[in-house]
């Protein structure tokens, strides 16, 4: 079921199934032509608006009428303690978690799982985990061309020319045939992320992607991640890195008691956060170090 929707304010791995795609003619998310940019003047309406959304898990609470809007461009950043919902408010998105209550809209469209085609929502977004992004039975080659061939349907041939333009950007063309276990977590996860851009998605969606490297790996993941920001990848990011946030973050928000508690420019968020809730856990990070 699809509709027209406004504008909203705000309160302060796994794979597709090809197997399921129907007639992209009749979905109402339709996977978009790889052959050709995407219309720069396409996104009228936010790219992505959650509009009350409520998620729990057996009796906790963990998403409580969340509202979010995303327009086409945008780099958020979404803070807060572990388990404030980060990941899963990015789950809901990308359809691999079901709403209690409450709507999300993809470009204009409502989408829930099993009322769109989810996979032919799933082809217009990237997603990347904090770990186990890449099959280990698969060269990086195969990795990169997996998707393309198996849910976009390009052919081989093709396929391969992208996935050698992608690793190329990435500086990875040297591990074209090497396994995951061959590779440093940076690699791999450069490999996932270059899978997820591969593509073309409308919109990023990145979880902790750096949590569980070493810490001299982060910097050429996040290094990665502010070229993809700097050429316009509309990006939506759960993150611990607060620099990358501060850096490059159009807007960040902090997520506290399951709705995002306080939201704004970076300059605003860090250097002068209006509630308490918000100054504590930047204290706390301070304390920590890592702001």
């Amino acid at each position: 079921m699809s509709s027209n929707h406004g504008t909203h304010g705000e309160n302060a791995s796994q794979e597709p199934n090809a197997a399921e795609d129907a007639n992209p003619d009749s979905d109402p998310i339709a996977p978009q032509d790889l052959s050709s940019p995407s219309d720069p003047i396409a996104f009228q309406e936010p790219m992505v608006e959650l509009v009350s959304v409520w998620k729990s898990f057996g009796d906790k609470e963990v998403l409580r009428g969340l509202d979010l809007t995303v327009q086409e461009g945008d780099v958020i950043c979404l803070i807060g303690a572990s388990g404030c919902g980060k990941s899963t408010l990015l789950r809901c998105v990308n359809l691999l978690e079901t709403l209690d209550r409450g709507s999300i809209y993809f470009i204009g469209t409502e989408i829930a799982p099993g009322v769109v085609n989810d996979n032919a929502v799933r082809k217009r977004m990237g997603i990347v985990f904090q770990s186990l992004n890449l099959f280990p039975h698969l060269n990086v080659l195969e990795n990169m061309t997996l998707g393309l061939r198996v849910a976009h349907r390009i052919s081989k041939a093709t396929a391969l020319e992208l996935a050698k333009e992608w690793l190329a950007r990435f500086n990875l063309s040297d591990k074209i045939s090497e396994y995951p276990e061959r590779l440093s977590g940076g690699q791999q996860q450069r490999v996932a992320i270059g899978r997820a851009m591969i593509g073309s998605p409308d919109l990023l969606l990145l979880d902790e992607v750096t949590s569980a490297l070493d810490p001299e790996l982060v910097g050429e993941v996040l290094a990665l991640m502010k070229e993809l920001a700097a050429g316009g990848t509309t990006m939506l990011v759960a993150t611990h890195e607060m620099g990358f946030a501060k850096e490059v973050a159009s807007r960040v928000c902090f997520i506290h008691g399951g709705v995002i508690h306080e939201s704004g420019r970076p300059e605003e968020i860090f250097g002068s956060p209006r509630t308490e809730e918000t100054q504590r856990f930047l204290a706390r990070l301070r304390e920590g170090g890592r702001l």
